[in-house]
């Protein structure tokens, strides 16, 4: 609770083989990556920076789950805000994960809630689900300004709702066999 992170060529705060953990606070800015997990579950990640990390902000990886990432500012990071991989059950909240290359991306990730976070203006992509990242719920959240707001790519039966996906090139993608998805309720304007 409350470090100062900085400038670690790998990472700034790393979780292997943890649990219970609660990560809050924390200022984790200019790494390799802010905050990262890995084969981590029951972790809460809450009211931190990640600011200016060169591969992600937050990073969720390898059977990390059941994780709660909550109210984090993980913005302006050069690649990726938060990823979530090959991890399920983790709940994202209330996060500012804008202005980086791709907002949330999530790829062999299923199960998840991505709720109520702003993906703004990033470069790429607001929010991404990919490889077999397959029935998450991403509702409530922001994704304008980028090339593309919400883009599903082999990815299926997920719910995408109430989303704010306008002002891209594309509001919501889906391809390379994306079935079975309910994209219900989303805002798509001036696209």
């Amino acid at each position: 609770v409350g470090n100062i992170v900085n400038e670690n060529p790998n990472y700034g705060i790393h979780l292997y083989s943890s649990k219970e953990n609660t990560i809050e606070g924390n200022s984790a800015n200019l790494n390799g990556i802010g905050i990262y997990l890995d084969w981590s579950v029951d972790n809460t990640i809450g009211g931190n920076t990640a600011t200016h990390n060169e591969f992600a902000g937050i990073a969720v990886f390898w059977a990390s789950d059941n994780n709660q990432i909550l109210f984090n500012q993980v913005h302006s990071n050069m690649n990726i805000s938060i990823r979530i991989s090959s991890s399920s059950f983790n709940h994202v909240e209330g996060n500012n994960a804008s202005f980086s290359g791709v907002g949330i991306f999530l790829d062999w990730a299923s199960d998840n809630v991505i709720i109520n976070n702003l993906a703004n203006y990033n470069a790429y992509h607001g929010i991404t689900l990919e490889w077999f990242s397959d029935r998450n719920r991403v509702t409530d959240n922001s994704a304008i300004g980028g090339l593309v707001g919400i883009s599903l790519d082999m990815s299926s039966n997920n719910e995408i709702l109430y989303n704010n996906a306008s002002l891209n090139n594309i509001g919501i993608s889906l391809e390379w066999t994306s079935n079975n998805n309910i994209i219900f309720r989303n805002t798509m304007s001036h696209n």
